[in-house]
């Protein structure tokens, strides 16, 4: 099946939350206009160019926490923080229905025990939520702020198995390799990297895609709302590591169509590390 997946990347402004929501509604919009366009010039041309339908769906990645934006204070993010059907929720939920598309987005989520998640959650074409994680692997002051995460999140779509991870996740191949053993096809991850630190970004996000031999989407926040300067560098990976679309350091949306026969294809040529592997031997590994 081909699929259609676009990266999004934006400054979002801590406690901006109209706003943030705003410009992803807006990036979406901009995004199907000129979809649309192209349709109709291809077809003024004589030609069937592909475009996204319920047999090539579409999807869009946000960054890590671009809801509330993401150097909040614990009393601030306490503010902003938000069950997983909240507000947001819902706003993003009309944003999938509108665009007959699935979007993944970042935001602080409050449970019902009053704990905070730096969570991801996938919102399906229908409005229904398909799948939310919560960050397992807090990156520095996260950890004054938020409850890491105790589990991995992977949920199955009509185009595919799909595994969710949020910015300093990628750093971690076990969880990535926990993912594709559960059947993920696609990894879609949010984050919030910030420079001087984009080629260990990529690399990370590279190898993760490389490692597991399947679709890598990340998506990352821009400019500097407060001290940290994020990188940008949004891209898709295709399962041999190679980006086949992304963006630099500037607010805008990169997409690329693929194939997810392309996963089996090469998993069964030359990248069969899945089938080839001896967890007899691991056991060091995951100590």
């Amino acid at each position: 099946m081909k699929v259609r997946i676009a990266v999004v990347q934006d400054r979002y402004d801590v406690g901006a939350v109209e706003e943030n929501l705003a410009k992803m509604e807006r990036a979406v919009a901009k995004d199907l206009v000129a979809e649309f366009r192209v349709k109709r010039e291809g077809r003024a041309n004589g030609e069937e160019p592909v475009v996204s339908s319920p047999d090539s769906p579409r999807v869009y990645v946000f960054p890590e926490l671009c809801v509330p934006g993401y150097e909040a204070t614990p009393q601030e993010m306490g503010e902003l923080a938000e069950p997983r059907d909240g507000p947001s929720f819902r706003r993003v939920a009309s944003m999938a229905r509108r665009a007959s598309a699935y979007v993944v987005y970042g935001y602080a989520e409050r449970s019902e025990d009053g704990r905070m998640y730096n969570a991801l959650q996938c919102v399906g074409p229908e409005g229904s939520s398909l799948g939310n994680y919560r960050k397992i692997h807090l990156a520095g002051a996260e950890g004054e702020v938020f409850t890491p995460g105790d589990g991995s999140v992977v949920f199955d779509t009509p185009m595919g198995r799909v595994g969710l991870m949020i910015c300093w996740d990628l750093a971690f191949p076990e969880l990535a390799r926990t993912l594709a053993l559960a059947g993920a096809e696609m990894i879609w991850a949010g984050s919030a990297w910030e420079k001087p630190y984009g080629g260990p970004f990529q690399r990370f996000a590279a190898a993760r895609a490389l490692d597991n031999t399947l679709f890598l989407a990340v998506s990352n926040q821009v400019g500097q709302p407060r001290t940290l300067d994020f990188c940008g560098d949004s891209a898709v990976y295709d399962p041999t590591g190679v980006s086949v679309t992304g963006l630099g350091e500037k607010p805008g949306l990169a997409a690329a169509w693929i194939d997810l026969a392309d996963v089996d294809r090469h998993r069964s040529h030359f990248y069969t590390m899945l089938r080839e592997r001896r967890p007899e031997c691991y056991h060091e590994a995951v100590r």
